[in-house]
Formats: C-alpha cells, structure tokens, sequence
C-alpha cells in the first residue's frame, strides 16, 4: 500500500487527439494539465505522476518509453520503468500538437505542419519534414510501423512511408481530428470535425498510387450549432469493429454489416482521447473529467467496466464521516466518495446542480445531509444518499455573506418531538432514491440550524427559517472581526436545546499599524430566548497572527472539559484547554458595558508547525481523539501531532510533504482499519495519506499546475430572495422532455434557428431601440415589419413590447398552449372546467372544496407537467414561486415572458433573468445574443464586453461579414450612450448648451480623456465599427460614422465627445470617398487629385496634419483598408502643406505605403483562399480592394515616370488584376507579353526580353555589393541605350575577372546536380566528366551545352535556376562597380586568352536560356527596390499557367 493515494488525478488536458496511451499490460498515460499521470487500468490506482515545464500536449508510450510534447516546443522522453531522463529536443518552431512512437523513434508533428523524427538517446540529429504546411492535429502508425498517416487542420491527410520517405496526399471536407489504422491491414479511419467517420483503402505502394477513395461510410457528416467546438475520437480494433465519438462524448460502436450501436451515456461532454486496451476494451478521456474503460463484444453496445474521475480545479474544501467523503473543487462542483467502497466501478459522484461558485467548506450534519459554503457568500445543505448519491444543492440563506463563507458548522436550536424517531431514522439511513431527496433532507434536519461565518459577518439559519445576525462582541471599544467557529456538544452526539456551546474565535485590530489581539468568544442559546447569546469573552495570548482554524473535542475530565486546537495565519498552532461554564470574570466580560478588559487565556502547548498560513486543523475521531492532531498549511505540508502530557507539548508523530504547491484543505479519514488523511490544494489533486505507512515511498506530485478554465455550470443563478425560497420548497425533479418542452415555440425558432445575417440584424435593430438609424452601413433595418420583430420584443425591456411578445406566441398557438399563455396575462386565475383538456390533478382542483390546499399539491406535485405547476402557483397568487419553477427547469424565455407581464420592466426579478439568460447564451458561444440580455439591463459595460470579446478573433483580411458588422455597429451605439463627464474646456465656443460639440482637438491631444478607461473603449468601438463599414464598401456609410453624423436628432454627450475625438478619422474617409468619386478614364498627379478635391469646407491642413498624425486607438498593421485611408490622407495633409520637416519624399512615402497595407492584405486574402475558389464575401473582398489600389496607382508625380514610379504602378496593377480575377472566379490572368510584365514588375521597364532581365538582374546584385553615390547608381540602373541579346548581355560582363572556362562548365554542372539534389528530384543527377579530358574547348563547350539542354528539357527550369545560383556568387565575388571597364554602346572589346575561351561558354549558356520555355531568374529574389514590396511578393505575382517552375523550385531549396 502507498503511503499517498491519489484519489482524484488532474483532468486530462483538452483540443489534443493525444491527451492519453494505453500500453496492452494496462499502464495507462495522460496528459494532465504541466504533467503526464500513470496509473493502472486493472486497479485505476496512480502510480507516478512525471511533472513537466508546461502544459502537455501530446503522450504516447511504447516499448517501456514515455514521450510528452509540450507547448514551449520541447518533446521529452523517459524510461517508463524510473522515468529517467533519456532526453529532450527543441527541433519544432511551433507548439507541438500531436505525438506517437514508432519503432523506437519519437515522431512528433506541430502547428506549422513540421514532423520531427528522433531518436532517443541516439547521436543521429533529428530529421524533419514537412508533408503539409498546415497545423498537425493527429497521428497515427499501422500496426507494423511502415506508415505513417498524418491529419491536418485544413483536412488533409497525408500518409508517409517511414522508410522510403514518400508521402501520399488526399483531402477530407473538415478538419481531421482522429485517426486509427485498422490492426494487420491497409486500412484507415478518419474521424473529422464535421462528425463524419470513414473507412479508406490505402495503396501498399505510395510512390505513384492513385489518391485513394472512401471505402465504406461510418458516420455521415452531421451539422451542428458551433463547429468548431466539436471533436470526435475514432478507434479501430478491428476491420469489423469501429468506435467511434460523438460530439457531446456519445460513443458508438459501428459493426460490419450493422447500424452503429450507442453506448450508454456516460460521458456527458467531448471526448479527446480514444485508445484500445487490447482486442476488447477500449479506454476513452473526455472534456467532462471522465476516463472511462470500455469493454466490447461483438454484436453488442460497449458496456462500462469502470470510471475514475479527476478534479478540474483546486480542492477548495475536504470533510469526511464515518462513510462518506466531500470535496470541494475549483470548477464549481462537488465529488462524493464512498470511502466503504472506493473500488466501486463508479468511483465517486459529480454534485453541481445549485452551486454556484466553488465550495469553500464542509459540515456533516450526521443526518445523511451536508452544509456547504460557497465562495460568493451564500451557504445551503446537500443530501446524500450512500446508496445513490447526492441530490441537488438546497440553498438556505436569505441573506448572504460579503465575502467568502470561510466555515460551516451545525447546530441544535431546538428538541427533536420523536426522539426515538430519530435514532431509528438514523440507524436506518436516508431513504433510497433521489426522488423525495428534498422532503428527506428537510425531515432530516428538524430543529437543526446551519452557523455560517465569513470575515464580514455571522449568520445562524434554522433549516425553513430566516437567517439571524450572531453580534461578537468588541474588545476595548475595537470592533470584532470573525476568524474561525467551532461547536463544542456538552452532553455527547445528540444534545439538546442549551446543551452546545458555539466558539467563535475574533480578531480586534484598531488600524493597519496596530497590533491585533485575537478572542475567544462563547455563545449557546439561553432557556426562553431563540438566539444566540454570547456567555463568555477571553482574549488569547500567544497567537502569532490570526485564527484560520479550529477543532474542539471533548477530553477524559468529563463532559463539561474540552481541548481546542488553533491554527493561525503565520504558520502557528496552539490548544487550549476549555471548561465550562465559564470563569466568572469571563462571564462578566461578556456582560460588561463598561468597556473592561476579558481575563487571558494561555495556551497549554504552542508550536511553529507550519512556514506558512495553517489551512486545516482536526483532532482525531474515535475514543482517544485528543491524542492525535492534524495540521495542513500553504507551504505543502501536512503533519500529525501528539499531544504529550507531564509536560503538556505537541510532539511532531509524522509529516509528509506530498506536493510543492499550497495545500488548502484536509481532513481525517475514519472509514477504514487505519485512519489515513484526505487533503488536496493547488496542484488539483486530491490524496489520501496513512501517517502509518510514511516509510512507504509516496507518489511523486507534479509543482505549480495551474487551474484549467471550466465552464460554468448550467444551473442559471437565482438571485432574488423569494425566487430562493420558492426553488428550495419545490425541489428539481428528473424532468422528461415532456415538461421540459418549450410554450413559446416562436421564441426558440426565432432564436436558435436563424441565420447569421439574421442575427446580425437583429443586433443591430435591438441596439437601435427605435433610435434614428442614419448611421447603420448596411441593409436596411425595416425591410420586414415596420411594428418591430419578435426579438425586438423580447430583447427592448419595456411592458408594451412585453404583450406584444405574448401576443406574437398567441398568433401561432393551438388551443392549450394559448390558454396557458393568456393565463400569463390575466391576473386572476380560475382552473374552470371549460378550459382545454388538463391533466386529473388541475382538474381535481377545480372541482376540489378547499382549492387552494388542491392547488398548492399541485405546485408541490414533481410528476405533474411544469406548466400546469407554474399556472396553479399562479392561481394562488405566488408569482415569485412560479417564475422559479420555470427557472429550476431551465425554461429561461418563459420565465422571462411571465416576469415582464406582471412585473415592471426594472424589477430586480426580471433584470436578473436577463442576467442568468446572458450567461447561458455564453456558454453556447453566443456572444451577441448575451450582448443583447445586457443592452435589456442597460448595464452597456458588459454588452461592450461581450462584444469586444466576439470580435477580437481575427477577422478575414478582405471581405464583408454581417455578423461582425452589426455588433461592432451595437458595441458602438452603447459606446455613444457612455456618460462623458468631467472633460474640461469640452465646450465649443458660440455654441448652445444643448447643441454644443466636444472641442475637435480631443483627436490628437488625449490627455484630456486618455486616462478613462471606458472612453478608450468607446473609440475603440466606434473607430471599429468605422473598419467594418470600409469592408462592406459603403465609404460614404463610414465617413457618416466618423462624423457621427448627420442625425435626424441632437447628439447626445457621448455622441459629441467621439465627433471630435474621431476628427482624424473623418478626414481619412473623406479622402478615401474622394479617391472613389474620381472619373475612370482620368489618371490625374497626384497634386491634381489633391486641387479637384470637392470638400463641403475649407480645410485647416495644419489641424489635418495633426489629426491625422495621432489618431487614437490606431495600428497601422490592424487593417489594410483602414491603414490605406489614414496613409492616403496623411499623403494629402503632408502634400497640402508642402511636406513635413526636410522630407520632400514624405507624401510619395504615404502613398507607397496605402499602397502596400492593400497589397499585404490582398496577399494574405489570396493565400487564405480555398482551392475551389473564395467564398461570395471573400469574392466581394477581392473586388473591392481592387479598385482603390489601381486608383493608388494611378496617382503619379508631375513629370515623366521614373522606373521607380513605373515599377510601383506595374505591381498595383498586376495586383489589382489579379484580385479582379479572383473576385470573377477567372482561371487566372492572361499575360500578353510576360517577359514585358516581368520587367515592368520588377524593373520599371518597358519592352523587356529575357537577355535585358538578366542584364537588369546581374546591374543590380553588382549594385547591392557596392557602396556608391547614388547618383552614379542611378546612371548604372539606366540601360535603354545598351543593345539587346543575349551575346551582348555576355560580352558586358567584366571578363577581366572571369575564371577558367574549364572549371566554369564543371561549377555549373555540379550546381545542376545539386539543385536537382535539393528539390528532392529523382532520376536526374547524372554523372559529370572531369573537363580535363577534353581535348579542345570547342569540345568542352559542345559536351557542356548538351548535358545542360537534356536537364532542361527533362526539368524546365532547373538550368537557369542553377546557372543564376552560380552567377550569383560570381558576382558577389567580383570587383566592386569602380572597377568596371568603361565602354559603351556597341564597342566592342578584343578578347584574348582564356576569357575569349569563357566568353564563348557564357555566349552558348545565354542562347541555351534564351530559348522558348525558359523561366525568370531566381537571382532577383534576394533584391528589394522599394519599401513594403520584396522581390519575392512580386515574383509570386507574376505567376500564373506556365509561370510557376522556377518559383517552385526555388521555394522547395529555400
């Protein structure tokens, strides 16, 4: 047996195909938060945990190795057997994503489409490749380890050969998440996102195979709300048994010849990792922190063998009886244990119905029932059944705490009426069933009431009573702040009225400088009196910091005497010795008015246990419990005392230190034959340790593992008091899908049914609210009903929409549906007999004599439908009581109805339904319809949240969406109702009070508003909604937008602020809808456009410079339409103004670089775009970039164009044309002279053959290697007068630096074979004659020339790539320009010796180029000419049919 147990491992990580790994002996590998957890699939029992740096990725085990991937990039492995280190390497770029081993190599795939091969603790390097450039999601090995099949993001699957390295490639819809090879065959498995399962046949041969064909489909594709949430697992055990997941953790088992069987449902979220446990199990992870094995027999549905379940937070809280263990975790949720039977195949239980917030401590009440705290102040009960577990938490406070409920404890506050009753009751345990759990929980705990205390206040709560204020009392005037309570029973387990005395210990501290003193404060309830009075006050002496903890017990002195442990805030822990009743000048303390001092009480033994806070103390249960201690601290420890008599001291029994991170609870664990202790902390584990058995060596426990986000529960919050006390009378049932259906089928259709574009629409009318609607940039709003939507009704608070929402449902309803709705509206109910057919109860209280006892059955009744239960609560007149039962069931819209029919439109009721609904909407991932719950709160701060949340995901670069429209146009709109006080000098001068504007300098000085937070968020919003009016190409839409105006109404004050905070960026849209306004035939300087330009005013160009210049919450990288305005504008300011500074280039500089935001943007739209074309909004994207930058392009210099100039325009255009084909869905643009375009392209220059490109390329690779004035540069780059062809081109080298024609042809050769070499081509490299055996050089030449025309006839394009190579670290070798021969036109020089023998060589490689099917030289790839534009962009531009070898080649050798 270990001396630490792990009862409850982290949760396995999420969105990893490769969260965990099963070796066939039952050693089972997950990946858990920064750490891999092993246990054993025969005992679920922990064996190690391997800590790791961060968090894990991918695990994999094979052949007595662990592997683990983490996201720092780094892949570990280790021998299982030690986990000794065997090495680490840190070869990926990108996070690792998936993870296996095959045949003693660690393959591992990342974001970035890389594959690392390595070997452990081998000297070989590891080997990369690169099948996809997409994101790797899964990998998986056949059985012999041959092959290799990889899924990406994009839905490619690549299968590689690991031994030959040849890879075959096909194409699945949706992103693959799984994949499983089928064992002994050729058979793959592959499980996408979009839920569909299929079987492929794959060829034993990749080189040369066909793309392979699904075989067999097991699962069709499946649509579903949110996508990309989804993941589906696939395993294969055989050619005729397939599991396969669902995408709410559903597993099937798909059988040859048979439809899929559905396992029973355990797994109640995604499952992540899927892995065979031999031939007939199966075990499986999911999102719900369940690992669950499966077994399988053929012809059947999985059956469940057994489930362990692990924590999703920290362990906030741990209690334990006699049977029963309670921990409290950090994602908002209880775990139930039997401790009798740990073993069972169920392992423990899930409570989280009712919890709002972690659990932040226990109580066993020893009644089969549990008081809890929450972390949000309020407290309640729990039952549980050992037989079937807990039911739903019962919250019993009526008020609640303000801070954090820091202990629970029970008490009894009056006489049982049966005691014998209740010792049978107890003997016999709860009833069975979680059926009348409620009504069990209640009769349980009569007379018993729940003390609750938190550092703020002390509350007592009767179970079915109201809360009552305990008052501590102060010390010299100072108040008390409560630390910590504990019940000490006088007269054993089941006392009596006044025969339990409640503890308190309190803190008095008069300021921060002060020293704190801590008390003892002694409350019980006197005869006759129904609260707590305080009996007894002590102050305590030699306590270090304040109380956290306490633990009483009674001592061997008899009942009267008892033992009281503390645990303080520095680490301390002390025991007092207690007697009652107290000493009388305790007893005159308490009842003191004059202020006196409390006699000091000493404690009988003080020890330093801890280095830090104490978390838990507890005495031993059992007879001689006051001679053992526990004690927990934040510093990892937990530790066992002995408490010593003759002299009393503590003496240290037995510690362990299990774990490096913070401990947080701990408790005593009675239930077996040695008390062991249960604890848990930060590490989100919980452990059970035997103090016994601490020679034992303990599981090692990973450091500083932080917190997983959960989602929050669905349980919707309740807030409102009587709606509380309304849900704890009629406690949930198991509803049937019968009652949990929907009244108002409208609502759900129009809610959950609609379109995108419909919802964006519907934001956008909600955000209006009726307002003048101007401003919006895209279809019009009142298209459909000019009286307002259903959504507009449900959405805009106010009671007349509130009928009209009923009155819509009414509109559509049958009979019984539409007299539940009315009685909504009525306000006094009548069951009658002529209604629609009910069910036997309602009837029965109609014709009932005392109705309202009839009804208020029917209210209470569970089976009865939920509906005819919210009608009967309303026939009594208990709206609060109705309104909660729809919420116990969920039914969120028609508690939401009902509320705003009877309530005013600001009740707390209603606007906390609206808050409850938001948060539900969340965890869908519905951002705008969460937005919309709060614009009907009018709390805009958290619409704005939820919405700036939605839109920070990327956008596409090009291209409108509605969606995203209407909520930055709704974010702005609550932007603009922002209340913009304090500004000084606000106030435009000669202005009215109500018409008066913000000063429009507040666009480039911001100090006056750049310190509040909510008017950065403001701009933000609206300079937001700004870009996405640009994208939907509506300039004119959005220069309204950044004018806030005009408006069929006066601003208001938010309004007026951002009209002069956005002054910039309503200059910008004014130039930019100019630029659009202009003629298509003219093709004006860019001075002209600035003359024609036809603003409404005179401009201030100084005020435009600076508005420009600074403009508020601006990035120049955030949009390429934005980006393009502002720097189109600023070019236009800095032109007007005649430049800024000594830069005269200043305005050709900003329109480059408007030039180059488009460009940039439209190369990554066209990289994004699928290879069946762009979707219709990436279409209207490419269109409507395109335009703008030819109209960029267009605005030249006075003057003849340079090559510069020509060179910018020729890129634009070409630019431009391509993102009109893209948009027109054309092939591709069909280049009349494509040696003319590349020289436009890349030089500026018109009439270009292929001899004046290469000419053109070796001036300026001569040029970059020099440091010239660049006036001389300039006349080196003008060649028009140099002739043409290729025996010029060659005859202008500088031949005084040529080296030996023989080694020349050898190089050029050897650099063939090597870029043949380094695209991975086979069947080219073909050997290379040493050139000295050739007799002549016309031989040389003549054998050269050949062996070069067979490489580029078999590989066009590989010869000039090669040759420019070589002539690329020619030239870099050469002279530099200086030392050129200066000769011009067509001088021709004499040529002697060996250069005439070079030049001839160079002369026949030139004509061999000059041949048709030659591609552009690679060299230029390294150039730039100007800013923002590298060669490589333009080349990629120029490609086009027949463009594309040398590009490719060269991308493969780069």
């Amino acid at each position: 047996m270990l001396a630490v147990e792990v009862l409850f491992p982290t949760s396995p990580n999420w969105y990893s195909s490769h969260v965990a790994d099963v070796l066939s002996d039952g050693t089972v590998a997950v990946a858990t938060n920064q750490a891999v957890t092993f246990f054993a699939a025969t005992s679920r029992q922990v064996s190690s945990i391997l800590p790791l740096r961060s968090r894990v990725t991918g695990v994999a085990l094979a052949d007595g190795v662990v592997a683990a991937c983490c996201t720092d990039r780094v892949v570990h492995s280790y021998r299982l057997e030690l986990l000794e280190n065997l090495g680490f390497h840190k070869e990926h770029h990108a996070e690792p994503s998936a993870l296996i081993i095959v045949k003693g190599s660690v393959i591992s795939g990342d974001k970035r489409g890389t594959l690392c091969i390595w070997v452990p603790g081998a000297a070989k390097k590891v080997e990369r490749m690169v099948p996809q450039k997409d994101s790797v999601i899964c990998l998986s090995a056949n059985s012999v380890g041959t092959h290799l099949a990889v899924g990406y993001h994009s839905g490619n699957v690549a299968v590689v050969d690991l031994e030959s390295r040849v890879f075959l490639c096909f194409r699945l819809r949706a992103s693959v998440q799984s994949l499983s090879w089928i064992p002994g065959e050729n058979g793959l498995v592959s499980a996408c996102q979009d839920q569909s399962v299929q079987l492929w046949r794959l060829p034993s041969e990749l080189a040369g195979a066909e793309e392979p064909s699904a075989e067999q489909q097991i699962s069709p594709a499946a649509q579903s709300r949110d996508d990309s949430k989804n993941w589906i697992c696939v395993c294969a055990l055989s050619g005729s048994m397939i599991l396969f997941s669902g995408s709410r953790g559903e597993l099937f088992c798909w059988e040859e010849g048979r439809k899929p069987s559905r396992a029973a449902p355990l797994h109640t979220r995604p499952i992540f990792g899927m892995k065979a446990v031999g031939s007939d199990h199966v075990l499986t992870a999911g999102m719900d922190r369940f690992i669950v094995l499966w077994s399988t027999t053929p012809g059947a549905a999985p059956q469940m063998k057994w489930r362990f379940c692990c924590l999703g937070g920290h362990v906030t809280a741990v209690r334990a009886d006699a049977n029963i263990a309670c921990i409290g975790c950090g994602d908002n949720s209880l775990r139930v244990m039997d401790l009798m039977h740990r073993e069972h195949r169920q392992h423990c239980w899930v409570a989280w119905k009712g919890l709002r917030t972690a659990v932040t401590c226990l109580a066993s009440s020893g009644r089969g029932a549990w008081g809890y705290g929450l972390q949000d102040g309020s407290f309640g009960v729990l039952a549980v059944n050992a037989s079937d577990g807990p039911g739903p938490a019962e919250p019993l406070c009526t008020r609640s705490h303000p801070s954090p409920v820091s202990d629970v404890c029970w008490m009894q506050l009056a006489i049982r009426e049966a005691h014998k009753e209740s010792q049978e009751t107890e003997s016999r345990g709860p009833k069975k069933g979680k059926k009348d759990c409620g009504e069990d929980c209640r009769s349980l705990l009569q007379g018993l009431g729940l003390l609750s205390l938190s550092t703020g206040r002390v509350l007592l709560t009767p179970v079915g009573g109201s809360s009552s204020v305990v008052q501590l009392l102060p010390l010299a005037g100072v108040p008390a702040q409560p630390c910590a309570a504990a019940l000490w029973p006088l007269a054993g387990k089941l006392s009596k009225r006044g025969e339990e005395v409640l503890v308190i210990a309190a803190m008095h501290k008069a300021g921060e400088t002060s020293v704190e003193t801590n008390s003892f404060q002694f409350f019980c309830l006197a005869e006759g009196a129904e609260d707590l009075r305080c009996m007894g006050l002590a102050t305590a002496d030699g306590l270090d910091g304040g109380v956290t903890k306490m633990s009483l017990c009674a001592t061997s002195d008899g009942p009267t005497c008892g033992r009281l442990a503390c645990g303080t805030s520095k680490g301390g822990l002390a025991v007092f010795h207690l007697q009652w009743p107290p000493s009388a000048a305790s007893a005159a303390a308490a009842q003191a008015v004059d202020g006196g001092m409390p006699p000091a009480m000493s404690p009988e033994a003080l020890v330093r246990c801890h280095s830090k806070a104490v978390v838990d103390v507890q005495w031993r249960p059992g007879s001689s419990q006051e001679s053992q201690l526990l004690s927990a601290g934040q510093d990892g420890s937990v530790k066992v005392w002995s408490l010593e008599f003759k002299p009393t001291a503590l003496k240290l029994r037995s510690n362990a230190n299990p774990t490096s991170g913070a401990l947080l609870a701990a408790c005593w664990d009675a239930s077996g034959e040695e008390s062991a202790v249960l604890a848990g902390g930060r590490d989100q584990i919980a452990f059970r340790w035997l103090p016994e058995a601490a020679d034992v060596a303990p599981v090692a426990v990973p450091m500083h593992m932080p917190k997983e986000k959960e989602a929050p529960p669905s349980q919707p919050r309740v807030s409102a008091a009587r709606v509380k006390a309304a849900t704890k009378a009629v406690p949930k049932a198991a509803s049937t899908a019968k009652e949990k259906s929907s009244l108002l089928s409208q609502t759900s259709a129009a809610l959950y049914q609609q379109s995108s574009k419909a919802r964006a629409m519907e934001l956008a009318r909600v955000a209006l609210e009726g307002d003048d609607d101007s401003l919006w940039p895209g279809e019009p709003l009142r298209a459909d009903s000019a009286d307002g939507t259903l959504l507009e009704a449900v959405f805009i608070n106010r009671q007349s929409l509130a009928e009209q929402w009923l009155q819509l449902e009414l509109s559509q309803a049958d009979g019984h549906r539409a007299w539940l709705l009315q009685t909504w509206a009525d306000e006094d109910v009548e069951p009658e007999l002529g209604a629609p057919p009910v069910s036997a109860a309602w009837l029965w209280a109609a014709l009932a004599r005392d109705r309202n006892e009839a009804l208020a059955q029917l209210v209470a009744n569970d089976a009865e439908n939920i509906h005819h239960r919210v009608v009967a609560a309303l026939a009594l007149g208990r709206l609060e009581d109705a309104v909660g039962l729809y919420l116990s069931q969920e039914l969120l819209a028609e508690a939401l109805l009902l509320a705003r029919l009877r309530l005013p439109s600001r009740h707390p009721l209603v606007l906390h339904i609206y808050r409850g609904w938001a948060q539900d909407f969340q965890r869908r991932g519905r951002q705008d319809q969460s937005a919309l719950c709060f614009f009907a709160t009018k709390e805009l701060g958290k619409a704005m949240s939820q919405l700036e949340d939605w839109l920070a995901l990327p956008r596409a670069p090009l291209g409108p969406d509605p969606l995203r429209l209407a909520a930055a146009f709704a974010a702005a709109k609550a932007a603009a109702r922002l209340k913009v006080d304090g500004m000084p000098d606000g106030r435009g001068q000669g202005d009215s009070e109500d018409d008066a504007d913000y000063d429009a300098t507040l666009a480039f000085d911001h100090r006056s508003w750049w310190g509040r937070p909510e008017l950065r968020a403001a701009v933000q919003a609206w300079k937001r909604c700004i870009v996405e009016a640009l994208h939907m190409g509506d300039a004119c839409s959005a220069l309204r937008l950044a004018r806030v105006g005009p408006l069929k109404r006066a601003l208001t004050e938010g309004e007026r602020f951002l009209r002069g905070a956005l002054a910039g960026y309503a200059s910008a849209m004014a130039w930019w809808v100019q630029l659009q306004k202009q003629p298509e035939a003219e093709s004006p300087t860019f001075s002209s456009f600035l003359e024609s330009a036809s603003l409404e005013e005179e401009v201030d160009w100084d005020f435009e410079w600076r508005a420009l210049t600074w403009l508020p919450a601006y990035a120049a990288t955030e949009d390429p339409l934005l980006c393009a305005a502002v720097e189109l504008g600023r070019g236009c300011a800095s032109l007007a103004s005649g430049g800024r500074g000594d830069d005269p280039e200043a305005p050709w500089t900003h329109l480059l670089t408007a030039m180059d935001a488009l460009m940039r943007g439209a190369s990554t739209a066209l990289q994004s775009m699928q290879a069946d074309g762009p979707s219709p909004a990436q279409a209207e994207g490419f269109l409507l970039a395109a335009e703008p930058l030819r109209r960029l392009a267009g605005l030249r210099r006075p003057g003849e164009s340079s090559p510069r100039d020509m060179c910018v325009k020729a890129v634009a255009d070409l630019t431009a044309e391509k993102l009109r084909a893209a948009g027109r869905r054309d092939e591709d643009v069909k280049d009349s002279n494509r040696w003319d375009m590349m020289g436009r392209v890349l030089f500026g220059r018109p009439d270009c053959s292929l001899s004046d490109i290469f000419f053109l390329g070796f001036g300026f690779s001569r040029l970059k290697h020099s440091n010239e004035d660049p006036l001389r540069l300039d006349e080196l780059r003008s060649v028009a007068l140099m002739p043409r062809g290729c025996s010029r081109y060659v005859r202008k080298l500088p031949l005084e630096a040529a080296p030996d024609a023989w080694l020349v042809a050898q190089e050029i050769q050897q650099a063939v074979l090597g870029a043949a070499a380094g695209c991975g081509l086979q069947g080219v490299a073909v050997g290379v004659q040493a050139q000295e055996d050739v007799a002549t050089s016309e031989m040389m030449i003549k054998h050269c020339v050949s062996t070069l025309q067979e490489l580029h006839s078999t590989v066009p394009g590989l010869v000039p790539l090669a040759f420019l190579g070589w002539r690329s670290r020619w030239s870099s070798q050469s002279r530099p320009a200086e030392d050129l021969p200066e000769y011009m036109g067509d001088e021709e020089p004499e040529v002697h010796g060996p250069a005439a023998v070079t030049l001839q060589l160079l002369a026949a490689l030139a004509e061999l180029l000059d041949a048709p099917g030659a591609e552009p030289p690679s060299e230029l790839l390294g150039l730039e000419a100007f800013p923002g534009l590298c060669w490589a962009q333009r080349l990629a531009l120029l490609r086009g049919p027949g463009l594309h070898s040398a590009c490719d080649l060269l991308a493969e050798l780069r």
